[in-house]
């Protein structure tokens, strides 16, 4: 029985490769979102807490420049977040580039995968049809030696 060689193993090979590089690409996009995510929450809480301190204060008797520094410092949390905001939305939607393209690969690799099953299938068909065939030869010869 001969060796099943199936034609397109190497674009096979290099398909398989292709989809982990996509699994590690949106891996590290995941990844990326995340820290993102947690760096825009972390810009919120601090928001929040600039928000409520200048609430407390603001109804006491302050000094004026403690009120400014306040409002100042609300203004800037206030715009971390607005841009925080934004570099999620992209991540968000590097993410999904990437988890089409990972999907696109698997696609790929799958159509060689069944492309290789469908060869080994005929490869097989083809092999037992020759073992049939020896297998009649050889009985037949066996035959035909026992009638001499």
């Amino acid at each position: 029985m001969a060796k099943f060689n199936f034609n397109f193993q190497g674009i096979l090979n290099i398909k398989e490769k292709l989809e982990e590089q996509k699994k590690i690409d949106l891996g590290n996009a995941t990844k990326y979102l995340t820290a993102q995510q947690q760096i825009l929450i972390v810009h919120k809480s601090s928001l929040m807490e600039k928000q409520k301190e200048f609430y407390i204060k603001n109804g006491t008797s302050m000094y004026v420049k403690e009120l400014v520094e306040l409002s100042k410092a609300i203004k800037y949390y206030e715009e971390q977040v607005k841009t925080q905001s934004a570099i999620v939305e992209m991540a968000k939607k590097k993410v999904e580039e990437k988890r089409k393209l990972l999907v696109k690969a698997v696609i790929e690799k799958k159509t060689y995968e069944k492309l290789k099953e469908i060869a080994l299938e005929e490869y097989l068909k083809i092999e037992e049809l020759a073992n049939q065939k020896q297998l009649d030869e050889l009985s037949s010869f066996k035959v035909s030696k026992r009638q001499e």
